[in-house]
């Protein structure tokens, strides 16, 4: 399905992060914020701004009121399904490491909106290529349950 016919199958395609990495700077987070906002849930207010920025808000009150008594410094999450990176990016203020996972458009889009030094964006394929832990032994969490859950 096209992306005006609201797939997000597009944002796994290999032009997303090309297109990003062409945008002049100034232009990158406004790019990233339309990308997202062609998909049906990530952005989906007409002010896709203000819809970022709620996005972010929302993430950072969620890491301080649901996960932050389970976070410890030195720790390693995995955020399966990262999407823009909101999440990995408000977890990231109080572990080692968060290792955030989703498609290659997707986190094109989420490092130039939520690239922070403790999150290492990689996709499905490479995480598994690195020879991660299992999940069993890494906390997990998933952005998208949560804020379907929340």
């Amino acid at each position: 399905m096209a992306a005006s016919g609201r797939s997000q199958n597009f944002l796994g395609a290999p032009w997303v992060p090309i297109a990003l990495r062409m945008t002049p700077t100034s232009h990158r987070v406004g790019m990233a914020i339309w990308l997202l906002s062609l998909s049906p849930h990530y952005i989906y207010a007409k002010d896709r701004d203000a819809e970022a920025e709620r996005n972010r808000r929302s993430r950072a009150q969620l890491t301080n009121d649901l996960l932050l008594p389970h976070l410890r410094p030195g720790m390693r999450v995995i955020d399966y399904g990262c999407g823009a990176g909101y999440m990995a990016s408000a977890v990231s203020r109080f572990v080692e490491t968060v290792e955030a996972v989703d498609l290659p458009g997707v986190l094109a889009c989420a490092r130039v909106l939520n690239g922070q030094p403790s999150v290492i964006y990689e996709t499905p394929e490479n995480a598994r290529r690195a020879g991660n832990p299992s999940i069993s032994s890494t906390p997990l969490l998933s952005c998208s349950i949560l804020a379907t859950r929340c």
